[in-house]
């Protein structure tokens, strides 16, 4: 259980996204658009769900109940129309641009499965594959091997009950699906 928790510290979502744009940042000698867009994808979603921890509103920081989820997304959503706003003001390179749109879609349709179909799809491991397959993809393939780590994020989500394989399983396939679609545009 312990590894399970360590692996799931490791690949949250919010994690997953500062590593993102700071990597991307740093390449491609952006770092105003990677800091930008690692703290208003990464660092300000999760001190919102903190915050919403500490005031009850949320049962933990991975957001594991689905009937919590749709404030969350929400206030993504909100920090993501602004960071829109700020790569437009900065010198962002178009590999942000496409992986920003795809944090877009990725926010939309898992709100959507979540409310509408009622589906709660894995972030930790959709995410996962989507990030390090497009730096692998988009900057070196030694990122793959953070890919190859995905059944062990899937593993972990199952193992502390926060999702049943079919969540974990199309968590994984939308993130995949964003993933090839963010590569082709790049």
């Amino acid at each position: 259980m312990q590894i399970a928790k360590v692996i799931t510290e490791i690949s949250a979502p919010w994690l997953s996204n500062i590593v993102l744009f700071l990597t991307l940042g740093l390449a491609l000698d952006a770092v105003p658009a990677g800091l930008g867009a690692a703290l208003f994808s990464g660092v300000l979603p999760m001190v919102a769900i903190v915050w919403m921890q500490r005031r009850g509103q949320v049962s933990d920081h991975h957001v594991t109940k689905a009937q919590q989820r749709s404030r969350v997304f929400l206030i993504i959503a909100v920090l993501l129309g602004i960071l829109c706003l700020y790569l437009a003001l900065v010198d962002t390179p178009r590999e942000i641009w496409v992986i920003f749109a795809a944090a877009v879609v990725f926010i939309a349709v898992y709100a959507f499965i979540t409310k509408v179909i009622g589906i709660k799809l894995s972030v930790h491991v959709g995410l996962w594959v989507c990030v390090y397959g497009f730096l692998a993809i988009s900057l070196s393939s030694w990122w793959f091997l953070a890919v190859a780590a995905t059944p062990l994020v899937w593993w972990s989500r199952i193992k502390l009950a926060h999702h049943t394989n079919k969540e974990a399983g199309l968590g994984f396939l939308v993130g995949f699906v964003l993933l090839v679609v963010a590569s082709i545009s790049v």
